[in-house]
């Protein structure tokens, strides 16, 4: 092997391993992406079957789907049955027209309900006629389940 082909595979592998470090030192962000510092709204936490934000913890019925309200607005959550038949409804505060709705002509229930540190928490349950006494007792449930959330 002659003194020019061992200098081209040189060159060859440094111009690679060149080549492989600038692609991975292209991939570190500079900065922290400001979206991930800025996220506006208190938090919310979910596991368990126990929904928590800043104003109120709560239990909520197994297999029911969680939604929760925009990471701007009053702190509230709708739980859906798994057959999308019956909604529940916890937030802070009294506005009637945050209630969630469902097709057709269903039935409602709301209760404002205060917590020991004075904080308001509206509860409705919102539901199909033909599905009201499967879903009353999971709305008693939660309902009773409402708390000041624990720091």
């Amino acid at each position: 092997m002659s003194a020019l082909t061992m200098w081209a595979n040189g060159a060859r592998q440094f111009g690679l391993w060149w080549l492989c470090t600038l692609l991975v030192a292209a991939c570190i962000p500079v900065a922290e992406p400001t979206q991930l510092n800025d996220t506006p709204g208190p938090p919310v936490v979910v596991n368990d079957q126990i929904y928590r934000s800043a104003a109120f913890t709560v239990q909520y019925p197994a297999g029911w789907r969680v939604i929760t309200s925009a990471a701007g607005d009053v702190p509230a959550v709708i739980f859906a049955a798994p057959d999308e038949v019956a909604l529940i409804y916890v937030g802070a505060g009294s506005d009637p027209t945050q209630l969630p709705d469902l097709p057709g002509n269903p039935r409602r229930d709301s209760r404002m309900i205060v917590l020991d540190n004075g904080q308001a928490i509206t509860a409705a349950l919102i539901a199909q006629e033909s599905n009201w006494e499967a879903a009353l007792p999971l709305f008693e449930q939660v309902a009773a389940s409402l708390q000041v959330p624990q720091v």
